[in-house]
């Protein structure tokens, strides 16, 4: 694609792939996403418009609806391309209504073979923008003077014909013309040359098949299209005769009484005119119609008698068969090899031959009878009237040729350099239902996306689409390469999902693999249980620990409990993550605890046994020693008695809901006793138990003793609340026989500070 505002017709025979000059171009619809372009390709009329190229994308015919629209591909449903052969009458009518700027009925564009394009605007379609657009063209439609038709060929003889007649070649009239000579060409062209051994591949001997633009000399486009058959044009008596790259017999004779002057014979040409090897390029369509070498042609014959390689080079613009280049190749070779040649000074008689004609030479003294020699070049002295020749020996060898001679064409690219804008689909795309955890760590249906990512190294990511089947909007998502997995989530469950996944690389995207539907299911997976339970009994609690199951949606473990080892008689203590504490429970009570894992979808585990432990009273050693310094007492009631306690509270026996309490504001060390004080009657009695007295810090029984009728003294240790301010410590009766001892009292006392 040409961007120029001055640009030269170009001009097609045979196939060919080309571009051209970008003449019109503009944006439409909304948001200007739609591009349109013009370009023609051709100045005169072709015959077909085939394959076309968007950077490089090939765009086959099957690809392209009857509307033009590209309905595959990396373009399907971006993309609009009308081809016009050059036979049109009329513009295109979809251009001329989407137009904003002046594309009108009248710009039919009459004789010009061209495409009209019109592209979606898409960061898929076109990641890199739009570098190029060609196409492959069948070329002009010939005249064949052998029937008098026109239509499309690429025969060599024919495409060479029409451009000596065409107005953008020659322009030359029929009596110009040898049309005998272009008929024994094209008969020529059209021999079919064996391929194989077996005689099933066969090619015709000479084709023309490229393009030129009509700024270029006609000389150099007529050496070009020479080059397609191996022959020569030659002006002879007004007319243009055509001989192509064949032996021809001798169509006239040279004896020694045609002599006017001397005859120099060269046996063997000068150093700098020989070469025994070709190499050189053509346009090669199984290499994306870029100029390729074809394989070298060498003769054996001739490395040997020069002892090295001289080569040449080979330029055949208009041939794209490398069998064919090897033919042309080695037919330079041995016809510029033919070392005998021959000046001869002629008579006036001589006037009649002409360059490329081949005589019969008979010089009985040098031993030649009817040797062939092919003209090379022709002049004429008009001072004496001499004809001056330059002839060269020829021979049908030289343009033989064996299927077996041919050397493989090597693979197209010549090179093995990796291809970034072909990049391979993922494969292997599996979807299936799974759960992913929420920002607030609940559980909640999604779909995970496997594929294996594809192989290229061009590959920087993968694109992963969804949409709710079957038409929904696209969703999408990015995956860094190499990894070959994505979560989609959350979805709804039941409701079909479709996925789909490509390949991302910098200059272009991968085809999608094909749609895999799947569907959200719930989360029905109950966690782990709970394990490695343990239950300790401690002063009127039960503490429970456990391990918690690894299920990353684990919410919490619910505690059961039991008076009995008995799973059925359990009930639901409580619930937490993690230890749980069962307080408030009498001393010298036994409890069977299980537990069971709950997610956060609500599916629980089966219960596991957690343990039994049995809670106990508080003991002396419960208090450590010296951990309470600094009285600071409340007092309630209570005054100074004696010298060495202090009484601190006190209360009536029999009468739970008046506890003796006494609040403390540091940290304290002493010792103490609790005297329980008979009175009224039935006090002779004093062995016989008839209540029970507690000692508490901060709730806690930290001692307990029984009443006798008597009396009884509660000594408690060195720290009554260790580490720990402010603290309650509480007197409490729980329970005595009140009518056996009326007016009975305790009284805690405490040593002085």
């Amino acid at each position: 694609m040409i961007r120029s505002s001055v640009e030269p017709r170009q001009v097609i025979y045979g196939r060919a792939r080309v571009s051209g000059p970008m003449v019109y171009a503009s944006s439409s619809g909304p948001d200007l996403r739609y591009l349109h372009l013009v370009l023609p390709l051709a100045g005169h009329r072709v015959n077909a418009i085939t394959n076309v190229w968007i950077n490089d994308v090939l765009i086959s015919p099957g690809q392209i609806d009857g509307a033009g629209m590209v309905t595959s591909g990396q373009y399907a449903g971006r993309v609009r391309i009308r081809k016009y052969l050059g036979d049109q009458t009329a513009a295109d009518p979809d251009l001329v209504a989407e137009s904003t700027d002046g594309w009108t009925a009248q710009h039919v564009l009459y004789g010009v073979a061209y495409l009209y394009l019109r592209l979606e605007y898409n960061n898929d379609a076109f990641p890199s923008g739009l570098s190029n657009i060609s196409a492959e063209v069948e070329g002009a439609l010939v005249h064949d003077p052998r029937t008098g038709a026109t239509g499309y060929s690429n025969n060599w003889a024919n495409c060479l014909l029409d451009y000596l007649r065409s107005d953008y070649g020659l322009a030359c009239a029929d009596d110009e013309i040898d049309f005998g000579s272009f008929v024994i060409a094209a008969n020529l062209s059209d021999e079919q040359v064996q391929l194989n051994a077996e005689g099933t591949e066969w090619q015709s001997r000479y084709t023309c098949d490229g393009s030129f633009k009509l700024d270029e000399e006609p000389i150099d486009v007529i050496e070009k299209l020479l080059t397609a058959g191996g022959g020569s044009l030659v002006y002879v008596q007004g007319r243009y005769q055509l001989r192509g790259g064949a032996y021809e017999a001798p169509t006239d004779t040279l004896t020694a009484s045609d002599l006017a002057g001397d005859l120099e014979i060269i046996t063997k040409p000068s150093r700098k005119d020989i070469f025994n090897s070709v190499r050189g390029t053509f346009v090669d369509p199984d290499n994306s119609w870029q100029a390729s070498d074809f394989p070298v042609w060498q003769s054996p014959t001739y490395l040997a008698q020069d002892g090295e390689e001289i080569w040449k080079d080979l330029q055949l613009p208009f041939t794209i068969n490398g069998t064919r280049c090897q033919r042309l190749a080695k037919q330079l070779v041995l016809t510029e090899r033919e070392s005998l040649q021959i000046n001869a000074t002629l008579k006036y008689s001589a006037i009649r031959h002409s360059v490329m004609q081949t005589l019969a030479v008979t010089m009985p003294d040098l031993g030649w009878i009817n040797k062939p020699f092919r003209i090379r070049s022709w002049k004429f002295d008009p001072v004496s009237g001499a004809v001056i020749l330059q002839l060269r020996e020829d021979g049908p060898g030289s343009y033989g040729w064996l299927y077996d001679e041919a050397a493989n064409i090597p693979p197209s690219p010549d090179t093995n350099l990796i291809s970034p804008l072909a990049i391979p689909a993922p494969t292997n795309l599996a979807v299936v239902a799974t759960t992913a955890l929420n920002r607030d760590g609940a559980a909640v249906p999604a779909l995970l996306v496997t594929f294996t990512p594809a192989a290229h190294a061009f590959v920087n990511s993968h694109e992963v689409q969804w949409r709710i089947s079957p038409s929904g909007e696209w969703n999408s998502a990015e995956v860094p390469a190499p990894t070959g997995r994505y979560v989609i989530s959350p979805v709804i469950v039941g409701q079909a999902m479709d996925v789909r996944v490509r390949a991302i690389a910098i200059l272009t995207r991968s085809p999608w693999t094909g749609i895999y539907t799947a569907a959200g299911e719930p989360d029905t997976t109950p966690p782990g249980q709970p394990a490695g339970g343990s239950v300790v009994g401690a002063i009127r609690q039960h503490v429970i620990r456990w391990t918690n199951a690894t299920d990353s949606d684990l919410a919490k473990v619910e505690i059961w409990e039991s008076d009995s080892n008995d799973l059925g008689a359990a009930y639901k203590q409580g619930e937490s993550y993690s230890d749980y504490f069962v307080r408030e429970i009498e001393a010298n009570q036994t409890r069977w605890y299980w537990g069971r894992s709950v997610d956060r979808s609500g599916n629980v585990s089966g219960h596991a046994y957690l343990g039994t432990a049995t809670s106990r009273y508080a003991e002396t050693f419960d208090i450590a020693d010296g951990a309470v310094s600094g009285l600071d007492v409340d007092f309630w009631n209570g005054d100074t008695v004696g010298t060495s306690w202090l009484e601190i509270m006190s209360c009536q026996v029999g009468d739970p809901t008046y506890p003796a309490r006494v609040a403390i504001s540091a940290e304290i060390q002493f010792q103490g006793q609790i005297i329980v004080t008979p009175g009224g009657e039935g006090g002779d009695n004093i062995d016989t138990p008839v209540g029970a007295a507690r000692l508490l810090v901060n709730g806690v029984v930290v001692r307990e003793v029984d009443l006798l009728g008597g009396g009884a003294t509660i000594v408690w240790g060195n720290t009554i609340a260790p580490g720990v301010v402010p603290a309650t410590v509480e007197v409490q009766s729980i329970y005595a026989a009140a009518d056996r001892f009326p007016g009975a009292s305790m009284t805690a006392f405490s040593t002085k500070r």
